[in-house]
């Protein structure tokens, strides 16, 4: 027990972390899903209990470095906060086809859906994200490892067990 008080700080950014991940992308895909009961509900709150846990697990293995996290995590925060605005605001799942749309799109028709609400969404993530790089600078990543290793191995092992699973039904699909 005398151990846990010195990783209760990286517990604490953990927790802090996912939430900001929740707030600013991840609960982009559940905000307009239509639910017609008890079952419905429960479906997708494990479904997105699922999804978080293996985010947390990656955001985890990502936060062991210092300059691998600062870098990749901002990129990808400001990247996935971009397009969930859109989840958020218009109920459009970002797809392969949707990037490639949008990379292919005239210049002058991008310049349209810069909008007020899209900036000021752009800019609460960048104070998100600035809170979080501030609050990261506090903790030692590698100081609750050993704590941290079980949930990390399980987070791996269900992200491995839902894409052989995915993949199995992609299978059998292809093939009826």
């Amino acid at each position: 027990m005398g151990r846990f008080p010195k990783i209760s700080s990286v517990v604490k950014f953990h927790i802090l972390l996912n939430l900001f991940v929740v707030i600013f992308i991840t609960g982009a895909s559940y905000y307009h899903m239509p639910l017609q009961g008890f079952k419905d509900a429960s479906i997708y709150i494990l479904h997105f209990i699922s999804l978080q846990i293996t985010v947390a697990g990656f955001l985890y293995f990502l936060s062991l470095n210092k300059w691998i996290f600062k870098v990749f995590f901002s990129i990808l925060f400001i990247v996935f906060c971009g397009f969930s605005f859109w989840a958020y605001s218009q109920d459009i799942s970002v797809t392969e086809h949707l990037i490639h749309s949008v990379i292919e799109t005239k210049p002058d028709i991008a310049y349209d859906l810069i909008t007020l609400p899209y900036v000021a969404y752009l800019f609460l993530s960048f104070l998100a994200l600035f809170f979080i790089l501030k609050r990261y600078k506090k903790i030692h990543p590698l100081q609750g490892i050993k704590w941290l290793i079980l949930p990390a191995i399980l987070c791996v092992s269900l992200l491995v067990l839902v894409f052989i699973y995915s993949r199995e039904n992609l299978n059998k699909d292809l093939l009826n």
